[in-house]
């Protein structure tokens, strides 16, 4: 009876239970249910997953652990439903002391590393809840690599349970379950990066129809702005988002469904640049933006449309609804690599196909009758044609092709080395081959390894080993037998040759290889065993001695210019003179002893018989000129030591130039007269300088440093 009522319950709960699992077991112990494998798109961002519980005795708390891969799976959400409530109670690592007792390393895949959340589950009845079924379910985040075909691992294990008595309940094991990634169908249509947009066909009499916007080779976009135009015979109801493209529905939408195109210069010109025509629709602006000011490179449903079809649609009608965007309508956002304008880059995008159609199923012909126009044979299809009474079009069916017809004599291939022979059954009405099978009496012959013939495909050498091919002997064979067999190196062709000795080697006698030039042996020559040894040659310098530094030269071997050594040139003497220097009109006379050679100095006395002389020698006045209102100056300095010798002013001309070049004689100066120069004082006329005295006192000054040269000389003579 037990077995039957188990029977009976788990038939029941296959018809009301929404998740496939059997919330039952034949022990009659509670368990959790969780689906054998759980498919999700592999663009969707989360999944998610049901646990539920069969055979429950009467359940007040429940503490479960669910643990899953930690790389590839975050719980984000967790949701109890109509009996109970469920919140996460912590999560950690498998490893983790708090969890470490309740798991152990054997149960979990190896290698993989697990995270473990705790799920608080309260029973929302005053009491026990005794309901089997769906108790709650987590949301899971797809954190790790989930292209088609990933399958990850999850599974629950019981910490504690208790009924409203506070009695313990224990649970049988734990149960696990897999997540398996299904391919996007139209990830491998398009190569790059394109929106899209999917068909919509509905029957006869339905009153709405939705078509998908979807995007697909997505490179990393921020923001995506679309126009579409469609008939004014459909009505757009409803713009929605679809969960999975970008986790948590990271797009917001807005929209204008009803905006007259003409009306927005945006859509015009985009509708405009791609030829498509607006007369007779309406428009709709989809504007698309992350929530986060990040990329996003998922694919799939980026929003669903749903439009109200017309009344009174027959088989078959259908309108179009067209897609267009600009070349700013995709915005890839990158905020590190902006243009010259502070902007972020722009993602030009070319659609596939910028419109879609939306209609009803067309006609299916359910009564038209078909009549034969074509007969079949062995070789071609037939036909069947008619015209369809409830549309008027024209039908028509392939008739398959008729059997072959065998003959009685067939067709004999003999065998071959690898193969056997084969008997052929021909069609007698076409000649075409029906079926070949192996003759029995004619098995494969093998291959002729006694007559088998060589093929060198690589020479040997005397340095190289060479290569061949082994060839089957039998007629019209060829096969290889043996490819790149080895064919050992040939010997070297020998020859002697004698080398004469050198400055520095002995005489040998080679005995070499005349084809590669390879030596095989070296000997002593003894009519020449030894080296004959370098022959010295004229020094060659290379930098010459000099007072201040040595020199040095090489020696090489006069036979094979060697160089055998290199000598120091020691440095020379120094060529000492002395020489006097004059006085000056502020410094003594000197005596220098130096080298006239490199100018060292060796030693520098005092001319006590010359003192410094004390006249200085007058330089070529320097003159400022003066202006109408500012005074010149002339100074005049020593041309050995540069001691000003006098300064004397000029006063102001008191003339002022016009603008027409002219003198002006009103304008004021300094000095109101200028007095004429006086001739019998013998001073300059422009200056007022006594030039006599000036010229007088220079002659005097050059006759006695004469006096003082002559004499200087005189005494070094002597000397």
């Amino acid at each position: 009876m037990k077995k039957l009522f188990s029977i009976v319950l788990m038939a029941a709960l296959l018809v009301t239970c929404i998740t496939p699992a059997l919330y039952s077991s034949a022990a009659d112990v509670p368990s959790f249910v969780v689906a054998e494998n759980t498919e999700f798109d592999e663009n969707a961002g989360t999944v998610d997953v049901t646990f539920g519980i069969a055979d429950n005795p009467g359940i007040s708390d429940l503490y479960v652990l669910i643990y899953y891969m930690q790389d590839e799976l975050a719980v984000a959400d967790v949701a109890g439903n109509d009996d109970y409530d469920a919140s996460t109670g912590g999560s950690g690592l498998s490893t983790d002391a708090k969890y470490k007792k309740y798991f152990q390393a054997p149960e979990f895949e190896e290698g993989v590393t697990y995270g473990v959340t705790q799920i608080d589950v309260f029973s929302l009845a005053d009491g026990d809840q005794t309901n089997n079924g769906t108790a709650f379910t987590v949301t899971f985040d797809l954190v790790g690599d989930h292209a088609a075909g990933a399958e990850f691992t999850y599974g629950v294990k019981l910490k504690e349970a208790a009924n409203a008595n506070g009695d313990e309940i224990t649970f049988v094991g734990k149960q696990e379950g897999k997540l398996t990634a299904t391919p996007d169908p139209y990830k491998d249509i398009y190569e790059n990066f394109t929106v899209f947009t999917t068909e919509g066909t509905v029957e006869v009499g339905a009153k709405e129809v939705t078509v998908d916007l979807r995007l697909v080779n997505n490179p990393g976009i921020n923001a995506i702005r679309t126009f579409i135009a469609y008939d004014e015979a459909l009505n757009l109801t409803k713009v929605e988002t679809v969960d999975g493209i970008f986790t948590g529905k990271e797009f917001e939408v807005s929209e204008d469904k009803h905006a007259d195109p003409s009306e927005s210069a945006s859509a015009k010109n985009a509708f405009e640049h791609k030829g498509i025509p607006l007369d007779g629709k309406a428009c709709a602006i989809l504007l698309a933006t992350a929530s986060e000011e990040v990329n996003r490179t998922a694919g799939g449903v980026l929003a669903r449309l749903t439009f109200a079809l017309p009344e009174g649609m027959q088989a078959g009608d259908r309108y179009a609804i067209d897609f267009c965007w600009t070349g700013t309508d995709v915005v890839q956002l990158d905020m590190e690599n902006l243009d010259e304008y502070g902007k972020p880059e722009l993602v030009f995008l070319e659609p596939d196909n910028p419109t879609c159609y939306v209609g009803t199923k067309v006609c299916e012909h359910p009564n038209v009758v078909l009549e034969e126009v074509k007969p079949a044979t062995c070789t071609e299809t037939g036909l069947k044609s008619g015209e369809c009474p409830d549309c008027g079009a024209t039908v028509e069916e392939v008739i398959p092709m008729i059997p072959h017809t065998p003959s009685d004599t067939p067709k004999v291939t003999p065998p071959t080395c690898t193969e056997a022979g084969k008997i052929t059954t021909v069609c007698s009405v076409c000649g075409n081959d029906i079926e070949t099978v192996e003759d029995p009496d004619n098995p494969a012959l093998g291959h002729d390894t006694e007559n088998a013939t060589e093929k060198i495909t690589k020479p040997a050498t005397c340095t190289e080993t060479g290569l061949k091919d082994i060839i089957c002997g039998r007629e019209g064979c060829g096969e290889v037998l043996q490819k790149d067999v080895e064919i050992p190196m040939i010997p070297h062709t020998e020859a002697t040759k004698v080398v004469d000795p050198t400055c520095t080697e002995a005489g040998k006698i080679i005995t070499y290889c005349s084809v590669c030039n390879t030596i095989i042996k070296e000997e002593v020559d003894p009519d020449h065993p030894e080296a004959l040894g370098h022959t010295p040659g004229t020094p060659v310098i290379t930098k010459p001695a000099t007072c201040t530094e040595e020199g040095s030269q090489d020696i090489f071997c006069t036979v094979c210019e060697e160089k055998i050594a290199t000598e120091t040139i020691p440095m020379l003497e120094h060529e000492i003179v002395t020489e006097v220097i004059d006085p000056t009109c502020v410094e003594a006379g000197k005596i220098v002893t130096k080298c006239s050679v490199c100018g060292k100095v060796f030693s520098e006395e005092v001319d006590e018989e010359h003192p410094a002389t004390g006249i200085h020698t007058p330089g070529e006045p320097e003159i400022v000129e003066p202006t109408a209102t500012e005074d010149g100056s002339k100074t005049i300095k020593c041309t050995v030591c540069g001691e000003i010798l006098s300064t004397e002013k000029i006063p102001a001309t008191g003339v002022v130039t016009t603008d027409d070049g002219a003198k002006d004689t009103t304008a004021s100066s300094k000095d109101e007269t200028t007095k004429a120069p006086n001739k019998d004082t013998g001073k300059n006329p422009v200056t007022g300088d006594n030039m006599v005295y000036v010229v007088v006192v220079a002659a005097l000054a050059v006759v006695g440093c004469a006096a003082v040269v002559v004499i200087r000389k005189k005494k070094v003579s002597e000397k």
